[in-house]
């Protein structure tokens, strides 16, 4: 239930969202530093207005070269995710289309069903060079989390629908990126928001973290291993 998993988070974290453990630092990078790291990164190279000049000016292989060093900031694609996104995007034509429709997904003002199925499209199109695609959940949702933590939020398959049964949330869940089942997992992070705040939940970065934490610590015990 949704107040055992806060029990649970609490028992890790005692001081919720601003538990040092849980924030980290560059020692120990606990469950939101190295994501908040990445979105900096993100804001840094592709912020206040680059992201689009770059696209103008039809500079893809530097907008590319910037979405790869944001990922590897962070270890949300498994190995084999990872190498498939960083291959596809070594096809200009399908890196063009993918980071065209992220830039529309990023400078939307709110989450809008058009530009994210232009992602989900753009995205599906991304070329399979090995046996792993690229068209996965956690492809379609990283970078506009990282990149606009409290408008988007991030789809980790298998944890997310643990917490969903748990909520008793009909989340939709289908294993092909899709609308309806990303604008269901908004509608249940703003209910987990909702719960959270007064445990000093700010954006989705916290959110998507809490959904980690009571699924993955409650498995492996009283370590603090990030994502």
């Amino acid at each position: 239930t949704l107040k055992e998993g806060i029990a649970e988070f609490l028992h890790y974290f005692p001081k919720g969202f601003h538990d040092p453990k849980y924030i980290g630092n560059e020692e120990k990078r606990g469950e939101r530093f190295y994501k908040i790291v990445a979105h900096e990164l993100f804001v840094e190279l592709l912020g206040d207005g680059k992201f689009g000049d770059l696209l103008h000016r039809g500079d893809i292989a530097t907008l590319t070269k910037h979405i790869l060093k944001v990922n590897n900031k962070v270890n949300f694609l498994s190995r084999f995710e990872s190498s498939a996104f960083s291959d596809a995007l070594k096809n200009e034509d399908a890196a063009r289309e993918f980071l065209t429709a992220l830039h529309g997904v990023i400078e939307s003002p709110t989450v809008e069903r058009g530009s994210f199925e232009s992602l989900i499209a753009a995205t599906s199109n991304l070329p399979l060079v090995g046996k792993t695609s690229p068209f996965t959940w956690t492809v379609v949702t990283q970078m506009p989390y990282l990149a606009r933590p409290k408008t988007y939020m991030f789809m980790k398959p298998s944890v997310t629908q643990v917490c969903a049964n748990c909520l008793t949330f009909n989340l939709n869940y289908q294993s092909k990126p899709n609308w309806l089942t990303y604008s269901k997992l908004m509608e249940m992070s703003d209910l987990l928001m909702g719960h959270l705040r007064e445990l000093g939940a700010r954006d989705y970065i916290d959110i998507q973290s809490f959904i980690w934490v009571i699924d993955y610590y409650g498995k492996v015990g009283h370590g603090t291993k990030g994502e």
